[in-house]
């Protein structure tokens, strides 16, 4: 996700959010019979909502009103479903008599693999895929309480700089997320 959907979707939650609780504080302040919401309440007419549905423009506005918030919600779906991942780069090792491609995804299994022969490590998943426009594989390592980290973290700088070597001048980030179960009591 970029950073300026991110900022749409914040944006757009914090909205709807206030205009929530607004309107629930309206109706519990409403219901409590707090005086200044008391005196705004009385001053509503309501007879004019009920003549607002026969008005020419009200048909018309809510078409307008339905359309727009299909487009503006299939947008924001579409926005946010975006695919992010990828498979291959090319490597700067390309001339013009041919082109080097490499699969970051088998590249991440292998990592994936050695990882998964670390004692205590259960599993290891990887994803490749683009975060805030830089191409990013993570790798999730899930291990027992009983994981020794500094044989893991061993396990990993030594892969780490495997993969470097093996993608020489290819600029890809990596991130690898550890998560051990909690111990048994």
């Amino acid at each position: 996700m970029s950073r300026a959907l991110s900022a749409v979707d914040r944006i757009i939650l914090v909205f709807f959010g206030l205009l929530g609780l607004l309107g629930g504080a309206w109706g519990i302040a409403s219901w409590l019979r707090v005086e200044q919401v008391s005196r705004v309440n009385r001053r509503i007419d309501a007879s004019v909502f009920s003549t607002v549905q026969d008005s020419p423009w009200f048909t018309a506005a809510l078409w307008i009103t339905m359309i727009l918030g299909v487009i503006l919600g299939l947008w924001w779906i579409a926005a946010n479903l975006r695919r992010r991942g990828f498979n291959r780069l090319r490597s700067e090792a390309s001339t013009a008599h041919g082109s080097i491609d490499i699969s970051l995804v088998r590249v991440a299994s292998a990592v994936g693999e050695d990882l998964s022969e670390v004692p205590g490590v259960t599993r290891v998943r990887h994803r490749v895929a683009m975060e805030r426009s830089r191409p990013t594989i993570t790798w999730m390592i899930r291990g027992e309480a009983i994981t020794d980290l500094l044989e893991l973290r061993e396990a990993i700088e030594r892969n780490e700089e495997d993969l470097r070597a093996a993608l020489p001048g290819i600029d890809v980030d990596s991130v690898y997320k550890i998560n051990l179960a909690p111990v048994a009591s």
